[in-house]
């Protein structure tokens, strides 16, 4: 256990004497947080090799020093209160006890020293330690049950039950998480209130405590999953998917093709890729509870559906899919059916070469290069230069990668990646090196000959290169097991999301700008109404004072004349107004008409993406990962690796090593690295 709040801990002390550095604290901190306070300061400090055992007894040594102090402190206030010494004297003896500590090494207590000067006698000291003591019980005395027992608000017996139950209940910091579930009871959405007052960092044990608590049992993401949201800081990250049922059938697909292989032969259009085949039976689902869900009793859902990409088209009763065109079937990470056709490109393909038509199975003989950005199937090319690139299939370059960007859901083959953002769901293959780029992969990097220079590296399964690092460049940051790319891709269906959104919130936006104008012209009309109908009723009220005789009515037309002219004026107002209201009116009436028109198709494409998203999480859920880094050569100082849950800075260059994440206790989520010779 560590010291308490007011104590520095033992990282923080080794911080304030040099050390380690303030890089190093932050990372010692992140740990212990994340390890639930499972593990000690000392124990991290250690396992990432920051300190030796001498300095953790040094630095323990300090620690005691300051214990030692603040119960000096205390005891010094109790003695002048109860006028057995001065200030004076306790300054005296805080500073001797400084002394004798920075000198010598020595913990002397302040009670001790006071009665060998004379000060206190034996008895005045023991006093005093008794009545601090008896403080500090009443300062321990938390329990709510303690604190209505001596109020007598209840007995004994039932603070028993409550001290029970308090043993059972989460901790306070748990406050700080809360789910959001739908109404059906089959989605679970984690909140996180960032509260600065509470220094507690949010992590997967706490979270895992809270589902336990909240008896959310079923469906729940694996647990790589939620610790890279926990990473990533959100604020808002799904925990849970109940699984639907199915009403009166089951519904599965036929494939007149091998679906997961991507080299295979085109076929031809009008062919079928697949049929759906319905059988006489029903499938119960499960909420987020864990609780039976009768088909009759959710919306129905099947068990898997037929969705069409480019050059595939569904058939009119939505249980066939055919092919539009003459290429390469496939069937993407999302569930879509595509067809590739081919294309050879003899020469170098850029903007000279013009725009490529998208989906097709791309083969460049030279370089593909400041290209518009190209969406392909598979793409063969001797070098890919500085331009975007969508894959639904393989990567292949017989030489490298420089200056691109590359999403790809096959597997990417090159020599080198150099100053490149490469995200994939396949493998990544490199032969010679990669240089200042950012590879994010659900697959495995394969580059056992390769050195990587200061890039950062996320894979799924495992990591096998020949070296990391250098010491006159960036560090490399090398992560295993971890499922980033798929949260990058959940991010992704995010702005697509809000792109649909735009049109339909700016739509809603002129709708209320609009009524908004109406009503406060239709305010002016009612002031303008008013405004003629009393100066209506003035005018009538001078004609009647009209007589006859030109002296005394002279000045009554005057004033009748200058009530015409507002009158007028009024009028002019009120008839300019309703035009304009009208014309608002009639805009707000397109703009509804056009909100209404789009609604439901706005909806569905949403819909559509979140069924993306829910595909990607389960795709992600139901692979397994490796948290392993295998350099062969050498790994550099400075290196920084990461698994799931733990990372380690490397503090010297390690030849032929294994980084491995381990679990430390069967019971607890206790991660940490470990590295083993090669």
């Amino acid at each position: 256990m560590e010291p308490i709040s007011d104590i520095p801990n033992i990282a923080t002390l080794a911080y304030r004497y040099g050390t380690i550095k303030k890089n190093e604290l932050e990372l010692v901190n992140k740990l212990y947080y994340k390890r639930a306070n499972q593990s000690s300061f000392n124990d991290i400090l250690l396992d990432q090799e920051f300190v030796t055992e001498y300095q953790i007894g040094l630095l323990k040594l300090i620690q005691d020093y300051y214990i030692i102090q603040k119960q000096g402190v205390e005891f010094g206030k109790i003695a002048v209160e109860k006028g057995f010494a001065a200030k004076q004297d306790i300054e005296k003896a805080l500073l001797v006890q400084k002394n004798a500590f920075k000198k010598l090494k020595l913990k002397k207590l302040i009670g001790d020293i006071l009665v060998e000067s004379k000060v206190i006698t034996l008895n005045q000291r023991d006093q005093i330690l008794e009545e601090q003591r008896e403080f500090e019980k009443i300062k321990k005395r938390t329990l709510l049950g303690d604190v209505l027992v001596n109020k007598g608000i209840i007995s004994h017996e039932q603070k028993d039950i409550i001290a029970v139950e308090q043993k059972k209940a989460v901790t306070p910091f748990l406050s700080n998480i809360s789910f959001a579930v739908s109404d059906d009871n089959m989605e679970a959405l984690a909140l996180i209130k960032k509260d600065k007052s509470n220094d507690q960092d949010i992590d997967l044990h706490k979270i895992k405590n809270k589902l336990e608590q909240e008896r959310i049992k079923h469906g729940i993401f694996s647990d790589s999953i939620i610790q890279c949201y926990i990473d990533k800081e959100y604020t808002s990250f799904p925990v849970a998917r109940g699984t639907f049922p199915v009403r009166q059938k089951i519904e599965e697909i036929k494939y007149f093709f091998k679906k997961n292989n991507i080299e295979q032969e085109q076929i031809k259009k009008g062919n079928p890729l697949a049929e759906q085949e319905i059988f006489g039976k029903e499938l119960k689902g499960k909420d987020i509870f864990g609780n039976l869900i009768e088909p009759d009793k959710l919306r129905y859902v099947p068990v898997s559906f037929i969705r069409c990409g480019s050059g595939a088209r569904l058939s009119e009763d939505n249980k066939k899919v055919f092919a539009k065109k003459t290429g390469r079937p496939s069937l993407s990470v999302k569930n879509r059916f595509y067809i590739h056709p081919k294309i050879n490109i003899l020469e170098d393909a850029d903007l000279r070469y013009g725009k490529i038509e998208e989906y097709a199975d791309i083969n460049i003989s030279g370089t593909l290069s400041d290209a518009y950005p190209v969406t392909a199937g598979n793409l063969k090319a001797t070098e890919i230069r500085g331009t975007t690139l969508e894959a639904h299939g393989n990567v292949s370059v017989s030489l490298g990668i420089t200056g691109a960007e590359i999403r790809c859901q096959g597997s990417i083959n090159a020599k080198y990646i150099k100053n490149s953002t490469i995200k994939a769901f396949g493998d990544v293959i490199v032969q010679h090196e990669i240089i200042d780029s950012k590879i994010i992969i659900s697959g495995e990097l394969k580059c056992p000959g390769a050195r990587i220079i200061a890039s950062n590296i996320s894979a799924k399964n495992s990591i096998t290169i020949g070296g990391s690092g250098s010491r006159v460049t960036e560090p490399c940051t090398l992560s295993a097991g971890r499922d980033d790319h798929i949260l990058l891709e959940s991010e992704n269906i995010d702005a697509e999301i809000e792109q649909v959104k735009a049109e339909f919130n700016g739509l809603k936006d002129q709708k209320e700008e609009s009524k908004k104008k109406a009503d406060q012209i239709f305010e002016k009309m009612i002031q303008l109404k008013r405004f003629h109908d009393n100066t209506e009723k003035k005018k009538k009220k001078l004609e009647n004072q009209i007589s006859g005789k030109k002296e005394k009515d002279k000045k009554t037309i005057i004033l009748l004349n200058k009530l015409n002219n507002k009158l007028k004026i009024s009028i002019s107002s009120l008839k300019a107004l309703n035009s304009n209201k009208k014309k608002i009116e009639f805009q707000l009436k397109r703009v509804e008409n056009r909100i209404k028109k789009i609604e439901p198709g706005i909806e569905k494409s949403i819909a559509e993406l979140e069924r993306d998203r829910t595909i990607l999480l389960n795709w992600a859920s139901g692979k397994k990962g490796k948290s392993e880094i295998n350099i062969k050569v050498k790994a550099s100082e400075t290196t920084i690796v990461k698994g799931v849950f733990s990372e380690k800075i490397l503090l010297k260059d390690y030849k032929k090593v294994i980084v491995k994440e381990i679990n430390a206790s069967d019971k607890e989520d206790n991660y940490s690295l470990k590295i083993y010779k090669g």
